[in-house]
């Protein structure tokens, strides 16, 4: 089965504290803190992944306004590779809020905000903005090199050339409902709705496999599938 070769990552909110990030095993009934040294006043708002397989984390502070944002590039184990203050080019941003994120193979970052894509570079500059016609919901890697791709608050999936940092819109046959989205291990995608989890490539007919609890007598996690209480998630192979 698929979820036996692959750690689920979460990050989420509880034991008092805001931003955490957990990991969860195939057979595990309940997701194991890593410790990532952040504040309890720090949220992890978006979550993504990059070309070389480490996860990356948005851990922003508000107050009335943003107080910190930074990103980091972590490894499958939690140990962090690169910590970027961006603080200072998103406080001034009205309603800044990081919820996702992908890193291409040169290291730079992509930053969802609602209607916002940004592209930061690796040393933490702004290098571009493409603004686009509905909200950004999750960000994932295409298996073409230099092709990211979005899902979209209207269930469409965008294609962002990296080169051109431009935008078009496939042809999709899948309905890409409400659901948490994510970058895939084999596919470019998997995603979670209720508590069937499923993974495809944006263009395929129907979706590869689909694991719940009728067909393979195992359900995911209440708390995965609760996106007040897990809103990222994310896939990393452990074999």
């Amino acid at each position: 089965m698929f979820l036996f070769l692959c750690l689920i990552l979460l990050a989420g909110c509880g034991k008092g504290k805001n931003g955490q990030l957990f990991f969860l095993e195939a057979g595990q009934r309940e997701p194991v803190e890593i410790d990532l040294g952040i504040s309890a006043e720090t949220w992890i708002t978006g979550m993504g992944r990059d070309r070389k397989g480490n996860l990356l984390l948005a851990c922003s502070q508000y107050d009335e306004t943003l107080e910190l944002f930074e990103l980091k590039r972590v490894s499958a184990d939690g140990s962090i590779l690169q910590s970027l203050d961006l603080t200072g080019i998103f406080r001034n941003v009205p309603g800044f809020e990081a919820g996702s994120l992908a890193g291409d193979g040169q290291g730079n970052y992509y930053i969802g905000d609602k209607k916002k894509l940004y592209l930061v570079s690796s040393e933490g500059k702004l290098v571009n903005t493409l603004e686009m016609k509905v909200s950004i919901e999750a960000l994932f890697l295409a298996k073409e090199e230099n092709l990211l791709l979005a899902k979209m608050s209207n269930g469409t999936i965008a294609e962002i050339s990296e080169d051109k940092f431009s935008v078009k819109n496939p042809d999709c046959h899948i309905n890409f409902g409400q659901g948490i989205y994510t970058s895939g291990v084999e596919t470019e995608l998997l995603y979670a709705q209720g508590d069937a989890l499923y993974a495809c490539n944006v263009k395929d007919e129907e979706p590869d496999f689909k694991l719940d609890g009728l067909k393979h007598k195992q359900r995911l996690p209440a708390k995965l599938c609760d996106a007040g209480g897990w809103q990222n998630c994310s896939l990393f192979r452990t074999e």
